[in-house]
């Protein structure tokens, strides 16, 4: 279950690498470089990450090359790795909570299911990734909190490990600080828009990836590798640009806008009232510079190591 063609929607579409056929790899091998590659990948695209989300909660920021001048100037390389340690650790943890989500809901469900169905429909797949986006909220909220907090210096980093082991000291202090002046509800902050996100967004990139090569004239079973992975690309940024304004208004709620906070309609038309409808859609281009090099880390990561674990 812990490998990129499940823990990402772009690899839906993609056959097995000629690699792994006819042999196997354990289980732990499995996580370790399914948890590498999706690390790799977000360290990677960890700036464009940072970027969309100073533009979705900063009425200041205007445009990507400015906010990226802004942010170096003011924190070096190191304001753009923020709260990178806390999505790495919730990796694993969204990961096995979907699957053991899907496990249960399978459980509960099988008498409803006919005697043709193979794996789990696509309903109960959203609804375990509705369930593991509950679970880690918390996760998300801290990493968010970082994400938006001024204050790293990187000539006070020697080497990697001490900017590990700040991060991990900067993420225990949000929660703690988090917690103590909000409650424990704090943490779930953004939470709705979440859900409420989650299950368009897979209907919108289910329908991109179904109906796109057939307006192209192709069959989906019989395109390249190459394809799958354009395709899955393409549909993963359409998505979530057409769901943008959720992201934006939970970002805004975990930053602490008291009126993101109130609601998602309510945090809506606040972000429009400020800075127009375009306004909603704040930070898409970065996002859409996020996707390649995210996907293409991933993809690279994960068969590098699966192939080296086959071969020894």
């Amino acid at each position: 279950f812990f490998s990129p063609r499940s823990r990402l929607h772009v690899f839906s579409l993609c056959r097995p690498s000629p690699t792994m056929e006819g042999k196997s790899i354990t289980p732990f091998q499995n996580f370790f470089a399914g948890w590498f590659a999706a690390g790799a990948a977000r360290t990677v695209a960890c700036p464009f990450e940072i970027t969309k989300v100073q533009l979705q909660t900063d009425d200041d920021a205007r445009g990507v090359v400015a906010t990226v001048k802004r942010m170096y100037q003011k924190e070096g390389w190191a304001g753009f790795y923020k709260g990178n340690i806390v999505g790495i650790i919730r990796i694993p943890l969204y990961s096995y909570s979907q699957l053991l989500s899907i496990k249960v809901l399978m459980a509960v469900c099988e008498p409803f299911f006919g005697p043709d169905v193979t794996g789990p429909p696509w309903a109960i797949m959203n609804l375990g990734g509705v369930l593991a986006t509950i679970f880690t909220a918390p996760l998300d909220t801290v990493k968010t909190k970082l994400q938006v907090t001024p204050g790293l210096d990187n000539s006070a980093y020697q080497c990697p490990c001490c900017f590990v082991r700040d991060c991990l000291k900067r993420a225990w202090a949000c929660a703690s600080d988090t917690v103590a002046k909000g409650g424990w509800a704090a943490l779930f902050a953004g939470l709705l828009p979440s859900v409420l996100a989650h299950v368009p967004q897979g209907l919108t990139r289910m329908c991109v990836q179904t109906q796109l090569p057939k307006l192209l004239g192709s069959d989906l079973s019989e395109i390249s590798h190459t394809e799958a992975f354009v395709l899955g690309c393409l549909s993963l940024a359409v998505a979530e640009a057409v769901w943008l304004p959720l992201d934006a208004v939970r970002r805004r709620s975990q930053k602490g806008d008291p009126q993101a906070q109130d609601g998602v309609g309510t945090g809506i038309r606040a972000m429009q009232r400020k800075r127009g409808i375009a306004g909603l859609w704040s930070g898409v281009s970065a996002n859409a510079l996020r996707v390649l090099p995210y996907n293409a880390t991933l993809v690279a990561s994960y068969e590098m190591l699966t192939s080296l674990f086959v071969q020894i």
